[in-house]
């Protein structure tokens, strides 16, 4: 993937390999799922407690504010995927690179939980051919992400 600011009024271009506009397809979709079924510890880190010494007060404030967080990250997911179908260039507006900020971190967070990594400092469990395939595909979209972050930083 080559990411470069762009010299038109669009933000970012993206140049993507078709495989990996693919795996990023898959990725985004599985996040969408994962955001409709409660209880996935990956889900509960996506949707953290605001007050985790306070049950009665986490479940109040997450009554008020999960459904909205949600589908905000829903909305984001799917800017992905549209944005996708102009493979093999993406042009990226400063509110679809936001959105596409966003849905990599937040597939990070998946990736990084499966992975078992939650500080810095972790490496994750990437000691089977799954785990570092898992691992492979968490530091690309670290790379991806890094990337957009540079060119809409610029």
């Amino acid at each position: 993937m080559r990411v470069r600011r762009a010299k038109t009024t669009t933000l970012v271009e993206l140049e993507l390999e078709h495989d990996e506009a693919e795996l990023l397809v898959m990725l985004t979709h599985q996040l969408a799922e994962l955001l409709s079924q409660p209880g996935d510890l990956a889900r509960e880190r996506l949707l953290p407690s605001a007050y985790p010494d306070d049950a009665e007060a986490a479940r109040e404030f997450r009554r008020f504010t999960e459904s909205e967080l949600v589908e905000r990250k829903l909305r984001n997911a799917g800017d992905v995927v549209a944005s996708l179908e102009a493979w093999p260039v993406v042009e990226l507006n400063q509110p679809t690179a936001l959105a596409w900020l966003t849905t990599l971190t937040d597939i990070r967070i998946v990736l990084a939980t499966h992975l078992g990594i939650e500080t810095d400092d972790d490496e994750g469990d990437a000691s089977t051919d799954e785990g570092a395939i898992t691992r492979d595909v968490y530091d690309w979209l670290g790379g991806v992400q890094g990337s957009l972050v540079w060119a809409v930083d610029r």
